[in-house]
């Protein structure tokens, strides 16, 4: 098998022509066995691009020269062993976050432990099925994908995963209503309270959607964390509408809790607007603006994106303190209408 050390931008070459079928994503297979890495090459190529490391220090050196997407190491190669290399990988801020699966022969739960406390996320035992390299390699990037996009404050899937997940229900041509949830007043309450209490209010709201979703929606309801103070679920059109009642009651219930007794007793708190006057804001509420595809075409995350600002700079337009608000969008298009 050739040296990747000779030919990089051979390597680097190849998997433009391919990005453009979706083929981005670049996997380190590092493993001192040739035979080993043209199984692996042979079952992997025509989905990623590849490198090739024959040690662990050619193996370090191209995760630091390419950044790849994930690291395929066996435990056991000559200069650095596969955990020496996990333990450098994690002890970079470059290259922390890659995710590695090890390759071994020696399946006992002392090895796996000392592996998973160097930082590996997956094992493969060695004889291996290639389906279950390509599954497992499948699983840790997706995981990885998802922690990556998550929300440090509330662990809920962030902005990618969130446009990824409703391009997929459009692709598949799937019903479904989409809810995106905003606190208002939230930056007054931010800037009286302290970031630390602005916090808890996000987790706060974080928790009774997510609650709302798992008692009223489906087994394939989708929460996510805009970032801020934005929320959005994804559920069926026939149960949007009781989840956003749902949130909105609980969130009205409980957010004056949150303010001084004086504030509560007022109904707002005094804070300085964005041009620096001061202002007396409300108590917090929500504003949630519904999105469905099923009376008219959403045919692109962007047009869902449009659907709800709309929505929402409706019901902002409402005198403010009157509580939480919800709208489901019912503008019905025309069959024969031009699509967006």
């Amino acid at each position: 098998m050739d040296d990747p050390g000779k030919k990089p931008e051979k390597e680097r070459a190849k998997p433009r022509a391919k990005a453009a079928q979706g083929w981005e994503r670049t996997i380190l297979l590092a493993d001192d066995d040739d035979a080993i890495r043209a199984v692996m090459r042979n079952a992997l190529q025509d989905t990623y691009r590849l490198l090739d490391a024959r040690d662990g220090g050619q193996a370090l050196r191209l995760v630091q020269r390419y950044i790849p997407d994930l690291i395929v190491l066996d435990v056991n190669m000559p200069e650095l062993s596969g955990t020496e290399v996990a333990k450098q990988v994690r002890g970079s801020p470059r290259t922390r976050m890659i995710p590695i699966i090890m390759l071994t022969v020696n399946a006992d739960i002392a090895s796996r432990l000392e592996g998973f406390e160097s930082g590996i996320d997956d094992y493969v035992t060695k004889p291996f099925d290639v389906n279950e390299l390509r599954a497992r390699i499948e699983a840790v990037l997706r995981r990885n994908q998802e922690a990556l996009s998550a929300s440090p404050l509330t662990m809920l899937p962030g902005g990618a995963m969130i446009e990824r997940e409703t391009n997929g229900r459009i692709q598949s041509g799937e019903v479904f209503a989409f809810l995106y949830i905003d606190i208002d007043h939230f930056k007054a309450f931010n800037d009286a309270y302290g970031y630390a209490e602005g916090d808890r209010v996000i987790r706060y709201a974080a928790q009774i959607v997510s609650k709302a979703v798992s008692s009223l929606g489906g087994p394939r309801d989708f929460v996510g964390h805009v970032g801020g103070d934005d929320f959005v679920v994804i559920s069926s059109p026939s149960k949007a509408e009781k989840i956003a009642e749902r949130i909105a009651s609980h969130f009205d219930q409980k957010v004056p809790l949150f303010y001084g007794p004086d504030d509560r007793l007022r109904g707002y708190v005094a804070a300085k607007d964005r041009q620096g006057r001061s202002e007396r804001f409300p108590i917090m509420s929500l504003t949630i603006a519904i999105a469905t595809n099923e009376r008219r075409r959403l045919e692109r995350y962007a047009k869902v994106s449009e659907t709800v600002t709309e929505i929402k700079r409706y019901l902002k337009s409402r005198p403010s303190g009157r509580g939480s608000a919800w709208l489901l969008d019912r503008r019905t298009q025309r069959p024969d209408a031009p699509a967006d």
